[in-house]
């Protein structure tokens, strides 16, 4: 099944799925991602450098898969650049500090067009007021 996920989340070799887990009772899938390369392109240049360690784990929400929450989870990895430091490399599913992955932000200002209250938005899309 993780190779499955991989194909569908597209987000390119240098990640691999290493688990997923099905929560059937509160509907929700746990995709988990990790960094595979030994070095990453430092988010300031873009210069190669190799990687200096990760971050804790965090968790984004994707877009439902079927009527199950999904959600991401990955430490960002850091590389060392020699002229920048240690730096967070860019996550091809997130900007920098979200929660969600771009999709899933995407599909909500959507919804958010269409409904008549964020309050509908936020049953739609299983959210919080902060969150809407």
């Amino acid at each position: 099944m993780p190779s499955h996920y991989s194909r569908l989340l597209g987000i390119g070799e240098e990640w691999k799925v290493t688990d997923v887990k099905l929560d059937m009772v509160h509907l929700k899938v746990d995709i988990y991602l990790d960094y595979r390369e030994k070095c990453a392109p430092c988010p300031v240049c873009g210069t190669f450098a190799p990687m200096h360690d990760t971050q804790e784990e965090r968790v984004w929400r994707h877009l439902d898969t079927m009527q199950f929450t999904t959600l991401i989870h990955a430490r960002p990895p850091r590389c060392k650049c020699e002229r920048h430091g240690v730096k967070v490399i860019d996550l091809p599913w997130a900007e920098k500090g979200s929660h969600f992955i771009l999709m899933f932000e995407a599909f909500a200002i959507e919804v958010l067009k269409c409904v008549r209250s964020n309050a509908d938005a936020m049953r739609m899309l299983k959210l919080d007021w902060h969150q809407v």
